[in-house]
């Protein structure tokens, strides 16, 4: 599990208690709140994130599969203010494979997470490969549709290799 003092800023007036929480692990009142206001789920801090992103910061893993399933699509596709979904948060942050299943496995567009792109131009594949995250980075690539990486010019296909080079992640194991 990786703790992130903090996460909940402030600015979450109404929601904060919910969001309170998930960052410390209490997934009983977390749902009790969102049983009570259904919308609670995809309250953002003045950063834009929603309780899926974090408990995927604090590490959370059965709360990520909950919120997921709770709020669905919706959910898991919401940016932060610097256009991280809960996903590159997961591949850039924590290398739990199972958090990115569980997102990336949604039976409506999960695999659209898979292309979307931080402020920075990275997609969460790029983000793990940078950390080093070996299985990560090849679940993340598995996931990702071929054409992704044959962009103009194979910009992202040409800098996964390079990162995956300088990590060390060679071959499927």
């Amino acid at each position: 599990m990786v703790f992130v003092a903090g996460v909940v800023d402030d600015s979450l007036h109404e929601y904060k208690p919910l969001h309170r929480y998930v960052e410390s692990g209490d997934w009983k009142n977390a749902k009790s709140m969102i049983n009570k206001d259904v919308k609670a789920i995809f309250s953002t801090s003045s950063t834009g994130r929603t309780v899926l992103h974090v408990a995927v910061i604090a590490g959370y893993e059965n709360i990520v599969r909950n919120l997921v399933k709770i709020g669905k699509e919706k959910l898991v596709k919401m940016q932060d203010n610097y256009d991280y979904t809960a996903l590159a948060l997961a591949a850039e942050y924590t290398g739990n494979v199972n958090m990115a299943k569980c997102m990336v496995d949604q039976k409506k567009g999960g695999k659209d997470l898979l292309l979307i792109k931080t402020k920075g131009g990275e997609i969460p594949v790029l983000l793990s490969a940078a950390k080093g995250y070996k299985d990560m980075t090849r679940y993340l690539y598995s996931q990702t549709q071929l054409e992704a990486f044959i962009d103009k010019n194979s910009h992202i296909g040409v800098l996964l290799l390079a990162r995956c080079i300088t990590a060390e992640i060679f071959g499927k194991h």
